[in-house]
């Protein structure tokens, strides 16, 4: 059942969820993720860093540890747990990877929500518009081919069935975006040294299983609707097209950008394997 304040916050949003700590897997994720943070920054003074550098430690370990658990929650609506292998995943990635990019991961849950629909209604025009700032933010941070992947996730919203039309607005606002940073900046393709390619070929494979072999029970926030395995599979593999078009654009270092994405995809695809070995 849903509280006020639930059904007050879906009067405005359809991509707006809560974290609500009755559920067992959401306090933990809330348990989780503050002590990934204070774990990462106890090994950095131990490493002899500074205490400034122990607190960005901790800070992107943290949220390197809730993105990966939350994209995961889009990614694989019916796997509460495998989850958690993703978000463990990345917090023992991060100990030992650099920071990765925190506006395209965070515009890639609401970009999420937009296609696979997890709360239930179409989204409103202000989901819109703030999928668009986080596209915005991941632009000018230096990442302009996210403005590909927004476009590519409004378009999905347009075509897929019970389609909402206005993202198609929002999908050419992404576009022109990217291009006027673009010129803007004289931005180019950078030097990508992409060592990591026989890895992501892999994991790209067992994904792409996993996306085909997906079929979606769980119920949506709202009641009154479903979620569709097509929408949900549509969201994954917008997820492993934006993974891939950063590594393809940037080598490693567009891999450690999204590397809470990456570890959350290879701990969901760890997950399904196990799943298929006990049976």
């Amino acid at each position: 059942m849903m509280d006020k304040a639930q059904q007050s916050m879906y009067e405005f949003t359809s991509t707006g969820r809560t974290l609500d700590p009755r559920y067992p897997t959401n306090l933990a994720i809330m348990v989780f993720t503050p002590l990934a943070g204070i774990i990462a920054g106890i090994l950095s003074l131990l490493a002899g860093e500074t205490f400034n550098e122990a607190i960005r430690a901790g800070f992107f370990t943290g949220a390197s540890t809730f993105l990966a658990w939350a994209l995961a929650r889009e990614f694989d609506p019916d796997h509460e747990l495998a989850a958690f292998l993703g978000a463990f995943l990345a917090f023992a990635a991060s100990l030992f990877a650099a920071p990765p990019s925190i506006w395209p991961l965070g515009a890639m849950i609401v970009l999420a929500r937009i296609v696979n629909r997890t709360v239930g209604p179409p989204a409103k025009i202000g989901d819109g518009i703030a999928s668009l700032i986080f596209t915005g933010l991941a632009i000018i941070s230096g990442w302009w081919v996210f403005g590909i992947v927004a476009a590519a996730a409004y378009v999905l919203d347009v075509v897929l069935p019970t389609p909402n039309r206005k993202m198609g607005v929002f999908a050419a606002l992404a576009l022109i975006g990217m291009f006027v940073f673009i010129i803007v900046n004289q931005a180019s393709k950078p030097y990508a040294e992409f060592t990591w390619w026989p890895v992501v070929l892999v994991a790209s494979l067992g994904i792409a299983w996993v996306i085909f072999n997906t079929k979606v029970y769980a119920p949506c926030d709202i009641p009154t609707y479903r979620l569709t395995t097509l929408r949900v599979q549509a969201t994954m593999g917008m997820m492993l097209f934006a993974a891939i078009i950063f590594a393809l654009w940037a080598g490693n270092a567009g891999v450690i950008a999204l590397l809470p994405l990456w570890m959350m995809m290879v701990g969901i695809s760890g997950w399904r394997i196990w799943e298929i070995a006990k049976a």
